[in-house]
């Protein structure tokens, strides 16, 4: 589902699940002002059990893209993952990372403004 009625905000939706039971949900929405928009988003993915036993990995993600000439534009985004490996923090397994891991990124665009 989209939601496109304002030009300023838009909001979507989206489920599924595939053959080997694989179930997820996103919900995201951003909000315009001008060139510059915020956005924010949450996903859950189900799985079978992992090695760990765990069977969901939730991502939460924001951003703000400032349009900083006619065509250009840089974008700051910050994504928590939670169980991201299928791993908690208490988990021990050598050579991996469990619990929540944050990443950061920043991305540069050029290109028109209403194509993305």
């Amino acid at each position: 589902l989209d939601s496109a009625e304002d030009p300023s905000f838009a909001w979507s939706l989206r489920l599924g699940k595939n053959d080997n039971e694989k179930t997820f949900a996103s919900f995201s929405t951003s909000f315009a002002n001008g060139d510059d928009a915020l956005g924010v988003g949450i996903s859950m993915q189900k799985f079978d059990a992992l090695a760990s036993g765990k069977e969901k990995i939730t991502l939460l993600e924001t951003y703000y893209r400032w349009q900083i000439a006619e065509a250009w534009s840089i974008t700051p985004d910050v994504q928590v993952w939670g169980n991201a490996n299928g791993l908690t923090e208490t988990d021990t397994v050598a050579g991996t990372m469990g619990g929540k891991v944050t990443v950061y990124g920043i991305r540069l665009q050029y290109g028109d403004a209403a194509s993305f």
